[in-house]
């Protein structure tokens, strides 16, 4: 049981880390995808974020080793898979929204 509430509230926190490392300051213009140092925030990002949803499939794969029991590691291991595939980085997400220069020189669209 102790394991299950650390890997719910593990599960929870890698959505809070994506907005707060990744979405919000790339939405804010604070980080550029595109940049170098822009790149290396993106990435440190995603590897925390990675890293808490791998020990999730970890804490299941604990459980069955000492209990013998593998439909305990069941849960655990679908909680990583899905938390993996919605945290692919996808260019959707990465990108920056336009500056007025963009607009203006039509780089960009509006909406």
């Amino acid at each position: 049981p102790a394991l299950g509430i650390v890997a719910t509230f593990q599960f929870g926190l890698t959505f809070v880390l994506r907005r707060l490392l990744l979405t919000g300051p790339i939405q804010q213009g604070r980080v550029d995808p595109e940049s170098g140092p822009g790149v290396s925030k993106v990435q440190a990002a995603y590897i925390a974020i990675w890293a808490l949803s791998e020990a999730i499939a970890i804490y299941g794969l604990v459980l069955w080793l000492l209990s013998g029991r593998w439909d305990l590691f069941v849960p655990f291991l679908a909680a990583a898979v899905l938390l993996f595939v919605f945290h692919a980085p996808r260019s959707s997400k990465l990108a920056r929204p336009p500056t007025f220069d963009d607009l203006t020189a039509g780089r960009g669209t509006i909406g």
